[in-house]
């Protein structure tokens, strides 16, 4: 449906500044980078070089100085000039390492950062190097571990026509059992990215069938199908957009430590940042293809207090370029009970933030919470889809997230053209108020089709009545024959009729969910389109 007139849209670069900024870029190129600043005391991270010395060498991202802005604000031909800069110097800090014992295990092709495996005189190096800008070590990541749906307001828009259809969902995480009935028909494609060599295939990365395959290793190995069928799933159990698509991206590791698992928990799935790096930049290429209207990412490790935007500063990198072409970064706000602060990627300024609320719009015990929290979605006790064809129940800021991934499926459907602030915007505004008791924040609770109607009026019946307020849907909400208050397509009564008791509100609204169930059943019968 086309958006309201007069809104403001995502406007892209006028093309006399996109001419500058290539001419900008072509004058650096040429000048091979020169005047870049000698690299800042300190780029290395606190206890990195004694943590090389004791196991020989660590795991690291690697910033460069390159010319860099997000892909969406660029013509072609300034997209190939900015990815021929970030090639050139990543090549040129790689060759000053030759000699070190080091072993680069990924160049990214859109970011401005190089994946090691460097060993003290490898940060010597690095440090000393007047293109380096950061070095972050990479540290294995953990994933952040029924009547969820109608809570969320989604049913509403699925009997106006808007369930995700057209668009995709990426969800990187411990793989996705995608022949499970609530997740069939709906893979787009698959991949996985695995620095322990952990893919299907045997190695480090696999985009075959079946290359997203689920861990079976772990208790946690479920987690990425359980949240996809939030996010996507349909059929007796649906999630927030029944009829999106599904791109799943494996994005861990096994690690059989009790260091990195915890005593009693090898071995346990754990995802390397160069990793998620890789992924994010997959869907970043697929998106040529695909509609992918959001990222699911429920993973992380390093808890912030505030934005952190400086220390993640490549996973922001990699998260601008998608949300420049309109993609969200939907993140777990994490589970660790913490009222100001939340782990990365969610402390992210451009990452779309999530915590969890229970049915009574109570803030989760366990839900991470601070300032920069964008949206609270349901966590508690949902049910959801389970490795072999089994369901299962849990509760976490990872499930909350795949309820705002699925909600953006369904928004994007309705206004393609919205930008990330757009749709963010619109659950904002629409969203109900919910006040955590521990630190006095109020943030909106998800409804999605009032987010819808704030993008622009749905009105599949053309009453004049958008469906966040339609109490009759199909029908001319405006027509009261009788005159007793009920619309006629829900007058329960002989119309003329005044003595026999009008239709409550309670059985309107039940009448509206009714309906959206049987068109939901209908819709059920069509292929996904992505």
């Amino acid at each position: 449906m086309a958006a309201s007139p007069g809104r403001s849209r995502r406007v892209e670069p006028e093309r006399g500044a996109r001419a500058r900024w290539t001419a900008a870029l072509a004058a650096a190129l040429a000048a091979g980078l020169a005047g870049v600043a000698e690299a800042r005391p300190g780029v290395l991270g606190s206890g990195l070089r004694a943590r090389a010395a004791a196991q020989g060498a660590v795991r690291v991202i690697v910033g460069v100085s390159a010319p860099c802005r997000p892909e969406g604000e660029l013509t072609a031909s300034a997209r190939s000039a900015q990815r021929a800069g970030i090639s050139s110097a990543q090549a040129r800090v790689l060759a000053t390492l030759a000699g070190t014992g080091h072993r680069a295990t990924h160049a990214f092709r859109t970011i401005p950062y190089v994946a090691l495996e460097a060993p003290p005189a490898a940060l010597d190096a690095l440090e000393a190097h007047g293109l380096v800008r950061s070095v972050q070590e990479d540290r294995p990541e953990p994933p952040l571990l029924a009547s969820s749906v109608p809570f969320t307001r989604a049913p509403p828009a699925w009997a106006a026509g808007l369930d995700g259809s057209g668009q995709v969902v990426a969800v990187l995480d411990t793989g996705v059992d995608v022949g499970h009935p609530m997740l069939s028909g709906k893979l787009v494609a698959e991949a996985c990215f695995s620095q322990n060599g952990d893919c299907p295939n045997g190695r480090t990365s696999d985009f075959g069938p079946g290359a997203a395959a689920p861990c079976a290793y772990s208790p946690d190995c479920p987690h990425g199908t359980f949240v996809s069928g939030i996010a996507v799933g349909d059929g007796a159990l649906a999630g927030v957009a029944p009829g999106a698509g599904l791109l799943p991206i494996q994005v861990f590791s096994r690690r059989d430590d009790v260091a990195t698992c915890g005593a009693g928990n090898t071995p346990c799935p754990r995802s390397f940042l160069v990793d998620q790096l890789a992924a994010l930049e997959h869907v970043l290429l697929l998106a040529e293809s695909h509609a992918i209207a959001a990222v699911n990412l429920s993973i992380g490790l390093s808890l912030y207090s505030s934005r952190c935007d400086g220390p993640e500063s490549a996973r922001k990198a990699a998260i601008d370029n998608l949300r420049s072409l309109g993609i969200a970064t939907v993140a777990a706000s994490g589970n660790d009970a913490n009222a100001n602060g939340m782990r990365a990627p969610a402390c992210i300024s451009t990452a779309v933030s999530v915590g969890s609320v229970s049915e009574q719009d109570v803030v989760s015990s366990f839900s991470n919470s601070d300032g920069p929290l964008s949206l609270l979605a349901p966590g508690e006790g949902i049910q959801s889809s389970f490795p072999g064809g089994q369901l299962a129940q849990s509760s976490g800021t990872s499930m909350a997230t795949a309820h705002v991934a699925g909600a953006w499926a369904v928004l994007k459907q309705h206004d393609p053209s919205a930008s990330v602030s757009e749709v963010l915007a619109a659950l904002a505004a629409t969203g109900v108020p919910v006040t955590d008791a521990r630190n006095g924040l109020t943030r909106p609770r998800i409804r999605v089709v009032e987010a819808a109607d704030e993008l622009a009026c749905v009105d599949p019946d053309a009453d004049g009545v958008c469906a966040s307020q339609d109490l009759c849907p199909g029908f001319d909400d405006t027509a009261d024959s009788d005159g007793d208050g009920s619309p006629d397509g829900c007058d329960d009564e002989v119309a003329g009729s005044p003595a026999v008791p009008v239709l409550g509100v309670p059985a309107r609204a039940a009448l509206a969910l009714a309906l959206a169930a049987v068109m939901a059943a209908a819709r059920r019968r069509r292929p996904v389109r992505a």
